[in-house]
Formats: C-alpha cells, sequence, structure tokens
C-alpha cells in the first residue's frame, strides 16, 4: 500500500480521536485534575477504538496540510462541546465566591482540585458537591452520548466553526451567571438582612459588637441555608445539565 493510500485510512482515524479528545480536555469530570493524562489518554484512544468502526470511510487526496486542518477544527469540535457542559460547573463556583464573600470566608482558600489556583473553601465545597451530583445523574454518560451523535450531525472534517456557532457559545456563556446567582440567591437575600439588621442594633445601641456579632450570625445563617438548599441542586442541576445537552445538539446544526 502506497503513502498516499495509508494516510486515507490513517486521517479518519486522527479526526476521531482528535474530536474525542479534545472533548477529554474540557468536559466535566474527564479532565478534572485528579484524573491522571495516562488515563485520559487511554480513554481518548479506547473512545477512538469503539467509534473509529462505526464512523470511519476513507479520505483520499487529502493533503498534509489539509489534514492538520482538519485535526484542529476536530480537537476544537471537542473542546467546545465540553465547554458548553463545564459552564454549569463555573457558574457553581460563581456562586461559591459569591456565598463566601457574603459570609465572610473570602480569605479562606483552598488549593482548587480542578485547577492548581488558590480558590475559596465554598467555591470548592461547590464543585465538589456539583461533581458529586454529576456522577449520581450520570451526565458523563450523556456526553458519551452527544459525542457518539456527533459523527452524524457534524461527519468527519466538515466541522466549521461559522458565525452562528460562535454567537450561540457567546450565549450560552450566560449560563454561568444565572447559575451563580440563583443559587447564590437565598444565603445572599438572608446575609444582607442580616446587614440590616445589625446596623440597626449598631444605631439603637451603639456599645452593641455589631461587627463581630453579624460576622457570626452570616457564618451559621449561610451554612444553615446551604445544608437546606443543597438538597434541592440535583433537580435543578439536571435541567441545566439538561439544557446544556439540548444547546449542543442545536449548534451541531450550524456547525456545518
Amino acid at each position: 500500500m502506497t503513502t498516499a493510500g495509508l494516510s486515507a485510512y490513517l486521517i479518519p482515524v486522527l479526526l476521531i480521536a482528535a474530536r474525542a479528545g479534545g472533548l477529554m480536555t474540557f468536559a466535566p469530570f474527564f479532565s478534572h485534575s485528579a484524573v491522571s493524562w495516562r488515563l485520559k489518554a487511554a480513554l481518548a484512544v479506547a473512545l477512538t477504538a469503539v467509534l473509529a468502526p462505526l464512523h470511519f470511510a476513507p479520505m483520499p487526496g487529502v493533503g498534509m496540510g489539509m489534514a492538520a486542518m482538519m485535526l484542529g477544527r476536530e480537537a476544537m469540535f471537542g473542546l467546545l462541546t465540553g465547554l458548553i457542559f463545564q459552564l454549569v460547573f463555573d457558574g457553581m463556583e460563581l456562586a461559591g465566591e459569591i456565598i463566601g464573600f457574603q459570609m465572610g470566608f473570602s480569605l479562606a482558600n483552598l488549593i482548587d482540585p480542578n485547577s492548581p489556583v488558590n480558590t475559596p473553601v465554598v467555591s470548592v465545597l461547590h464543585d465538589l458537591i456539583t461533581l458529586l451530583i454529576f456522577i449520581q445523574l450520570g451526565v458523563f454518560r450523556w456526553i458519551l452520548r452527544a459525542l457518539a451523535a456527533s459523527f452524524r450531525l457534524v461527519p468527519l472534517g466538515q466541522f466549521g466553526a461559522t458565525w452562528v456557532m460562535a454567537h450561540g457559545v457567546m450565549r450560552l456563556a450566560n449560563v454561568m451567571w444565572v447559575v451563580g446567582v440563583q443559587i447564590a440567591a437565598p444565603v445572599l437575600l438572608a446575609t444582607m438582612l442580616t446587614d440590616w439588621a445589625m446596623n440597626f442594633l449598631a444605631k439603637a445601641s451603639p456599645q452593641f459588637p455589631a461587627l463581630f456579632v453579624g460576622m457570626s450570625v452570616k457564618s451559621l445563617l449561610g451554612f444553615a441555608l446551604l445544608a437546606v438548599t443543597v438538597a434541592y441542586w440535583p433537580r435543578y442541576l439536571s435541567g441545566y445539565f439538561g439544557h446544556a445537552l439540548v444547546a449542543t445538539s442545536e449548534l451541531m446544526t450550524h456547525a456545518r
């Protein structure tokens, strides 16, 4: 078999691997730092081995320059698919930062297990709880099904980042802010009311230690509300993960 004939069979396999590898880079759970790069690479190879027989089609006459461009596009396609689901996690971390600031934990930082940076302790707690809910709901299976279905909606080598798709991804970025504000709203409202109550007490009794009492009350009230509202997170997050899945399918229709 000639070199041109071999490349015609090798390029489709590499394109499938690029799409799967791009998804492993950004998708929640798969991209977690606790998962070693060796395991991620092994998973990408396993996905390629499973998907290649189903979606393999020789590509004769494709040059090296065109093949490199197609590989980059396929990797970008996987990255964008994982990014849409990651926005929900970013929204939960944003809610943790808002809540931590209101509760007085803005200076208490930990190393985020998902990134090598210092993150407020409440944000790390939100991220870990969201990851547990993500696994409980089986959203990682949704992502793998979306990857398998993407080859029917967007065949190999036909992905193109159109303006409609780019605008759709930017529009979906508001999910991060919506999730963050909605999750933080109960604690935010309660701590604001506590601040107002402490200010009234301080005006009525100047000797009352409103600052120290207020910090303790806000912390206790914030943790109490967090313990109550966390029971509703699975139902709430399942809706947003489902919305991310639908948005991924809609964006795939504009990807060619």
